[in-house]
């Protein structure tokens, strides 16, 4: 045993963080194969995944106490081998680490997170980007700011980029569709995410309520996001009894590549952003996607989104209405054909192999 993974996602809910590292774990289990172990606490959610992982199940306790104690008590008996961290957490103490972090929102937007979760990031994150032999993040615009703010120096900062699963893939799209899986026939704007601060959403329904469109047009929005999750007065007001805004709650994958592939376009209007996997998928499904021109987001989608600012309502307003004019359909046919193309510039097996060449760097 070589390397150690620490698999703590796979008991955590499906985000961007831990689709990085169950695509990222699948591939560097397939190449070193006896030579990395993955472990992980009790409480698996991702059954599929732990046992293609063949995860081992280690300690009596759970969460950030587990890797504080139970990893880092496991690790020591077993020889300090490589550790692995895909998800954001590691032990403080322990130096022979990879460490992965996928950006600095926490800092950049302190009102996306509880008190507890700042603090407990603010006493990580020092020692570990500091004990840490490589750091791997998803965007080279995630590596400045870490080099920026923890003065990690950039020739440590890796970039590996994030990728999307094949079930996104247009072809398949077309072979598995599914009638349980149809969405109500109508026109809509989609869009993806949580409702955290710099998601952004109440941005969003602000736009589109100001777009003055036509009756017939319907805002989606899927994830764990509905109007009792704000504080009172954040959401405009008649949002919650407007009936073309529709909040789906979670949905499977099956059920998400319908409603992209049959959007008018998606909508990814977040301040912050490390990476951002959900425009990848809208695009691989051949939606048009009209994104926030911040952060990462211009070096991931580049020319093949229409963007606007992400603070000033006038310029969603007119991009909503452009994606909906008749005379730009040459145009907005073109950026889907952009959007397919740019998809293809992202693979796990890629990312994997530059993560493995960065392990290989180190335990060689």
């Amino acid at each position: 045993m070589k390397i150690v993974v620490n698999s703590r996602f796979l008991c955590q809910p499906l985000t961007g963080i831990q689709r990085f590292a169950i695509e990222i774990s699948l591939w560097l289990k397939a190449q070193f194969k006896d030579e990395i172990v993955f472990v992980t606490p009790s409480g698996i959610t991702q059954t599929d995944i732990a046992e293609k992982l063949d995860a081992k199940i280690i300690g009596t306790h759970s969460g950030q106490i587990w890797e504080q104690w139970d990893l880092l008590k496991y690790l020591n008996k077993n020889g300090k081998p490589l550790l692995l961290c895909l998800s954001g957490g590691a032990p403080v103490f322990y130096k022979n680490l990879i460490f992965s972090l996928h950006d600095i929102v926490y800092i950049r937007y302190p009102q996306s997170y509880s008190f507890g979760y700042r603090l407990f990031y603010k006493i990580l994150m020092p020692p570990v980007l500091r004990h840490a032999k490589s750091v791997i993040t998803v965007s080279e615009f995630s590596k400045k700011e870490i080099s920026d703010y923890y003065k990690v120096p950039m020739e440590k900062i890796h970039v590996v980029y994030n990728a999307v699963s094949d079930i996104f893939n247009n072809v398949q799209r077309e072979e598995d569709a599914s009638t349980d899986n149809e969405v109500p026939a109508a026109r809509y704007f989609l869009a993806v995410s949580s409702p955290a601060y710099h998601k952004n959403f109440p941005f969003l329904v602000q736009s589109f309520l100001q777009a003055d469109l036509s009756d017939d047009i319907q805002l989606y929005i899927v994830g764990k996001l509905d109007s009792s999750l704000y504080r009172p007065g954040q959401l405009p007001d008649g949002m919650e009894d407007n009936p073309r805004i529709h909040f789906l709650g979670r949905v499977s994958d099956e059920q998400l590549v319908q409603l992209y592939s049959k959007a008018l376009a998606f909508v990814f209007p977040s301040l912050y952003e490390g990476f951002g996997i959900p425009p990848l998928e809208a695009q691989a499904c051949r939606c048009l996607v009209l994104s926030s021109d911040k952060a990462s987001l211009p070096e991931v989608l580049q020319d093949s989104a229409l963007y606007f600012s992400p603070d000033k309502v006038e310029t969603l307003v007119r991009q909503l209405q452009f994606a909906l004019d008749p005379k730009n359909d040459y145009i907005v046919e073109s950026l889907r054909l952009r959007g397919m193309h740019n998809v293809e510039r992202f693979g796990w097996q890629f990312s994997a192999q530059k993560t493995a060449e960065i392990i290989n760097s180190i335990i060689e």
